[in-house]
């Protein structure tokens, strides 16, 4: 034997010396004193010296456990102790900043760290097993009671002391099954846990959004995490912006949408879109939510479960409810906190929130302690323990009732990075150690109120009906109006430019547009940079349609009272438009109507429109262009029809006209001869005789 392998074997017997007592401790006897919300923890101990690279935090009879190590200096000592089992979340609290801890159960001291036998990656692994049937032996971890158990390493070295605190869970054994005996289900508590994928997404000038780099490391972290642990239902919380943004750089997973709820595009202000009746554009915000999941993800969303944020008021509760919102999640900050005589331990069961109708929707809060544990250091393994640990000590207490606990990842990049590790952790606890009773079990948040009894079953009281704090509506400003009439527009662009598989740049524009109008409504933003976005959406429109326009007709000459007039159209865009046409004209009548529908190919088009001239001469049309929808005019021209041909009723007129003209001039010649003979028989001497000569 090597001395190397020699110190090794040192090191393990005397880690399994230090660590044999843990069954001393006893059980964990609940929570007392903790409150009716979650525990307010003193600030952890983070050792920069000694790094937690990976632990087995659930043990049970016979099961291995592992503690991998990652030590700073090499000069020194390193001393461990062993405390008894907690009692108490909020001595469990105290643990973690090195208080509370009690008198160690076992020590060792001084072990110096040249005798450590770490790998080739600089750790250094301890591996020991625990007590089962056979006798136990210099290498047992002997932990024979359940209970949540603080393990505290310190490092001795030139610059001082360092210190480490992590804890280890020994898990009920299953009993034996009879003939004659029914085993309760278990577990009987269960986690839920809520990854925030959200982050300020700006927009750039075509509507596209983008991340910061720092947001865009933290989003991919937890997504990464969450498709590589399916056996974990992790919810899924984000934009479709965010979606968007993410998938537009590098494609996620489509599994990180497994569990999604339904997304927005933006976050958006829902107590102030409700007063000010935009419901309908809540609609579009959530059908561009779940087109982005549809598109990159497997979408869409579940529109069940809503978590509220302080944009949400009872007013806006009711328009969710509306849309298909059955149960809320509640930030624990959103809650008062309850009677502490009533409610001594913290809340894990679920109670009801009431909208503006008088709906009542069940809830379940999140715990920010936990949220607080998961980005309480940048070492992922410690903080996922950490978690691991605490929901343990919420397990323990009741354990016969059905409850729950909600793991708000929040929106710290350490969290992001120990997501990983928390859902690996709460895929162990499901699957616990031959001959262990599980203590954890896990659901999507959708399905996690069926998992939990309403709070009145404990405290035997009625359903707890509870308010939450919210902003309520404010005022939006010019912005409504504004957004009303840019989605008028942008609808107008929609049914023009013809998007469709075959046409990428329609689809581009109307997306751009669309993306703009959107974001405009995000809650963050303030009256100016609101308006900004809508004249971004504006330039939009407006450059897209520009090029559909009409040339310079000219005159158009008819040879006959009824004829047809070539009109050249010009479409400038790469696909093709539809658009209205209509003509005017005050001595040309148009037999198929005034106004047609034609689908311009790119390029000119030349339309032929029927007209009949009702009288000869030089005509002026007017020509106006509009959109597919009729509500925008794109373009406004004129030409001239030259007539040199008369009607039907200008033909029949004429010659009534000179049928009536002879008549008069025949009348008037009759009446000239008979007055020149009624003057010759009245006056004889005018005229001449012959004289006699």
């Amino acid at each position: 034997m090597t001395s190397r392998t020699r110190r090794s074997a040192a090191v393990v017997l005397l880690m399994a010396v230090v660590l044999g007592a843990m069954v001393v401790g006893g059980a964990a006897s609940g929570l007392r004193g903790a409150g009716s919300g979650s525990v307010p923890l003193p600030r952890p101990i983070n050792a920069e010296g000694i790094v937690l690279e990976a632990q087995t935090t659930f043990v049970g009879a016979a099961s291995p456990f592992t503690m991998d190590l990652r030590l700073g200096t090499t000069e020194g000592t390193l001393s461990i102790a062993l405390h008894p089992a907690v009692t108490s979340r909020t001595q469990f609290g105290a643990t973690l900043a090195g208080e509370q801890l009690g008198n160690p159960i076992q020590r060792f001291d001084s072990i110096p760290l040249d005798t450590l036998a770490p790998d080739a990656n600089g750790v250094t692994r301890i591996q020991l097993v625990t007590s089962g049937d056979e006798p136990p032996t210099p290498f047992t971890l002997r932990t024979d009671e359940p209970g949540v158990y603080p393990l505290s390493v310190t490092v001795s070295g030139p610059s001082g002391d360092e210190r480490l605190i992590t804890h280890v869970t020994r898990l009920e054994n299953s009993p034996s099954p009879t003939a004659n005996e029914s085993r309760p289900a278990r577990p009987t508590f269960t986690v839920g846990v809520l990854v925030r994928l959200n982050a300020p997404t700006p927009v750039d000038a075509d509507g596209s959004p983008v991340l910061d780099e720092r947001d865009e490391q933290r989003l991919r972290a937890a997504a990464t995490a969450v498709a590589a642990n399916p056996e974990v239902p992790a919810t899924v919380h984000t934009t479709g912006a965010v979606i968007d943004a993410l998938s537009a750089r590098s494609p996620l997973d489509r599994n990180v949408g497994r569990n999604l709820l339904r997304p927005t595009w933006v976050p958006v202000d829902l107590a102030s879109l409700t007063a000010d009746d935009l419901g309908r554009f809540v609609d579009r915000q959530l059908l561009a939510g779940n087109a982005a999941a549809e598109r990159w993800l497997l979408g869409p969303g579940d529109p069940s479960t809503w978590v509220l944020d302080e944009t949400v008021d009872p007013a806006a509760l009711a328009l969710l409810a509306e849309r298909g919102v059955q149960q809320v999640i509640v930030p624990e900050d959103l809650t008062e906190p309850l009677n502490a005589q009533q409610f001594p331990t913290t809340l894990t069961q679920s109670f009801t929130v009431t909208d503006a109708a008088g709906g009542s929707l069940p809830a379940l809060q999140t715990d920010t302690a936990l949220t607080a544990l998961l980005g309480s250091t940048s070492q992922p393994a410690l903080a996922a323990n950490r978690v691991l640990a605490d929901l343990s000590v919420l397990a323990f207490d009741y354990p016969d009732v059905r409850r729950v606990a909600v793991v708000d990842t929040g929106d710290d990049p350490d969290a992001a990075r120990a997501l990983g590790a928390l859902l690996t952790g709460l895929n162990t606890a499901a699957t616990a150690p031959p001959g262990s009773e599980p203590l954890l079990a896990t659901r999507s948040l959708g399905t996690l109120f069926a998992a939990s009894e309403p709070v009145g079953a404990i405290q035997g009281q009625p359903t707890l009906d509870r308010d939450w704090s919210h902003l309520g509506p404010t005022s939006l400003g010019s912005w409504p109006t504004a957004a009303l009439a840019t989605e008028t527009d942008e609808r107008s662009l929609a049914v023009t430019v013809l998007p469709g598989p075959d046409a990428p740049v329609a689809n581009a524009t109307v997306l751009s547009a669309e993306r703009l109008v959107l974001a405009s409504g995000a809650t963050a933003l303030d009256d100016d940079e609101r308006q900004a976005l809508l004249e971004g959406a504006n330039t939009v429109i407006n450059d897209a349609l520009a090029p559909i326009g009409i040339p310079t007709q000219g005159t158009v000459t008819l040879t006959a009272s009824t004829g047809v007039v070539p009109i050249t159209l010009e479409n400038g865009r790469p696909e093709p438009v539809a658009v209205r046409v209509t003509l005017q004209s005050d001595k040309l009548e148009f037999p198929d109507g005034s106004t047609v529908e034609l689908r311009l190919e790119p390029g000119s088009t030349r339309h032929e429109v029927a007209v009949e001239a009702r009288a000869s001469g030089a005509f002026p049309v007017e020509v106006t262009l509009r959109t597919g929808d009729d509500t925008r005019q794109l373009a406004q021209g004129r030409f001239t029809v030259r007539s040199g041909a008369v009607s039907g009723i200008g033909l029949i007129l004429s010659i009534v006209a000179g049928v009536f003209l002879l008549g008069w001039w025949a009348r008037h010649l009759r009446s000239a001869r008979r007055s020149r003979q009624l003057i010759d028989r009245g006056n004889p001497g005018s005229v001449s005789e012959p004289v006699d000569r």
